[in-house]
């Protein structure tokens, strides 16, 4: 970094009109910092700084009550036990970036505690054992992983109310009255690793939370949007937003959970491309809560429950879909649950299954709907909708499917031995209709005739 103060000659300007008081400083080629950006005692980063800035206790702000940054290259800014706070009051900001080489770290992570606060990590690492982003009302948290950085949350306690989890909108160390902030997290490649087996990803905990991976790899024990119902004390959700377009994401259990009345929108996991994996269980059961699309890409899962008002929509985009057991079911207090096969004209050549399954379970007052929008009126099609491993039970067999998209009765959908099938009919085009007509009045001549 030859000249970190023409970097940030911007900042410099758009603080002067805003009438703040900051001092810029240049420790060395590798660790920039400017404006707001101090310690819990009062100091700012040491100077002459090439080994960085680090404390064993405390706690660092970056932008405590009005604008600060700091530019992590090839050095270390760490507080061993203590927190490193990104825009930590209501009309603060905070910006950090991390190069190569840098190392950004803390027992607690927090960007955007009320304030503004956003972190990208262009290569180097950050490690925290529990990072919030977007905590308290008002506060805006974003961060964004690119190719060649890493983030560990370690969690070094099973106390997973305290440790050992990513907040993402509001915090799981949720009081009633507070905590609804916005937050996101963008994964556009790199490494996004939980490594306790009790840790946890909050998707919108208590506010407005966004998770987009479109590359990399996301590990963690647990992915949960909203209030999930494993730690049901949080209180409700607000709004958690998932969109995987790419790369890998492994979980062990993944879970939708409570939803505040006041939110307009359910909780949403859609899958557009890249891998989603569940070792365990996928359950969505919570009044009102989630919608999950499997759009294209690969899913795999063990046990997979909706019910309560959620829905699970399947299309045949999806290049690999395998749950180990389904069970779709009413739950009372609640709405049904809707379970809809989406069907595309251009993706009805494989005589594979749109969904495999080990047992499957629909019981009575769902919605089952086969959904062919995507279909005109000449498309006809042989659909292996769904297979089983195991016979399924009278209960499932009997379902109705509602067709919906295209006119009914051009549609049959009926079980052949363990697989569910749709049979698709053309409407014939005007001028062969024509010649069917003037070859049934010929026939009924000739009939005259005789």
């Amino acid at each position: 970094m030859k000249n970190p103060q023409s970097r940030f000659a911007g900042a410099k300007l758009f603080a002067a009109l805003l009438g703040l008081t900051l001092c810029a400083c240049q420790l060395n080629a590798e660790l920039s910092w400017y404006g707001n950006v101090y310690g819990s005692g009062g100091d700012a980063p040491p100077s002459p700084a090439s080994t960085g800035w680090t404390a064993g206790s405390g706690s660092f702000y970056i932008g405590e009550n009005s604008y600060g940054m700091i530019d992590v290259d090839n050095v270390t800014v760490g507080i061993w036990y203590g927190t490193i706070s990104v825009g930590d009051s209501q009309y603060a900001s905070g910006e950090v970036t991390v190069r190569a080489g840098g190392w950004l770290t803390a027992s607690a992570m927090i960007i955007g505690n009320s304030g503004s606060g956003n972190v990208i990590l262009e290569g180097g690492k950050m490690q925290a054992n529990n990072l919030t982003i977007g905590k308290y009302a008002d506060a805006q948290g974003s961060l964004v992983v690119n190719s060649g950085a890493s983030v560990d949350v370690w969690g070094y306690s099973t106390d997973t109310t305290t440790v050992g989890y990513v907040s993402i909108g509001g915090s799981s160390d949720y009081q009633a009255g507070g905590n609804n902030g916005t937050g996101s997290l963008h994964i556009n490649g790199g490494t996004f690793n939980l490594s306790h087996t009790a840790s946890a990803i909050l998707v919108g905990a208590t506010g407005y939370g966004t998770l987009t991976v479109s590359a990399g790899t996301l590990s963690a024990a647990t992915l949960g949007l909203g209030g999930a119902e494993f730690r049901s004390s949080l209180g409700w959700g607000h709004n958690g937003m998932i969109y995987i377009s790419g790369g890998v994401v492994n979980v062990s259990t993944l879970s939708s959970g409570y939803k505040d009345n006041g939110a307009t929108q359910r909780h949403t996991l859609t899958l557009a491309g890249g891998t989603l994996s569940v070792s365990q269980g996928v359950t969505f059961v919570e009044s009102y809560s989630g919608n999950m699309y499997l759009q294209s890409g690969t899913f795999s899962a063990g046990s997979v429950l909706f019910a309560g008002e959620n829905n699970l929509t399947v299309g045949n985009a999806m290049s690999y879909v395998r749950m180990e057991s389904l069970h779709v079911r009413t739950q009372y207090g609640s709405g049904p649950p809707a379970f809809t096969i989406a069907v595309d004209k251009d993706h009805t050549g494989s005589p594979q299954p749109i969904i495999s399954v080990g047992q499957l379970t629909l019981e009575n007052g769902a919605y089952y709907i086969v959904d062919f929008s995507n279909f005109g009126e000449m498309d006809a099609a042989v659909v292996n909708l769904l297979r089983c491993d195991n016979d399924p039970d009278a209960t499932t067999l009997s379902q109705v499917w509602e067709i919906q998209g295209i006119d009914p009765s051009r549609v049959l959908v009926q079980w052949e031995g363990n697989t569910l099938v749709a049979y698709v009919n053309s409407i014939p085009e005007p001028a062969a209709a024509a010649g069917l007509l003037g070859l049934l009045s010929l026939a009924l001549a000739a009939r005259r005739r005789k």
